[in-house]
């Protein structure tokens, strides 16, 4: 449950920081009892990969925002229904 709340809570901030989720991949790592050696090696692995999962995080944050814009300007009535 620790690690379920760390990770919402979290990932929260990391969606508009470049390489955001290192930090975060750190936090889980730690929590679930990893030796500072091992969480060293997966970080180290995980960099590699980290700028194709940034464009997809990107990706989700901008459509989760023009979603929840979308949902709000409806709701003012600022967008009229088709």
């Amino acid at each position: 449950m620790v690690l379920i709340l760390s990770v919402v809570f979290a990932s929260i901030g990391t969606g508009g920081i470049p390489g955001g989720s290192i930090f975060l991949l750190f936090m889980v790592l730690e929590n679930m009892g990893l030796e500072p050696e091992q969480t060293a090696m997966v970080v180290a692995l995980a960099i590699g990969i980290n700028p194709l999962l940034d464009m997809f995080e990107t990706a989700c944050n901008v459509a989760g925002d023009n979603i929840g814009n979308y949902v709000i300007a409806r709701r003012n009535g600022m967008i009229e229904p088709r």
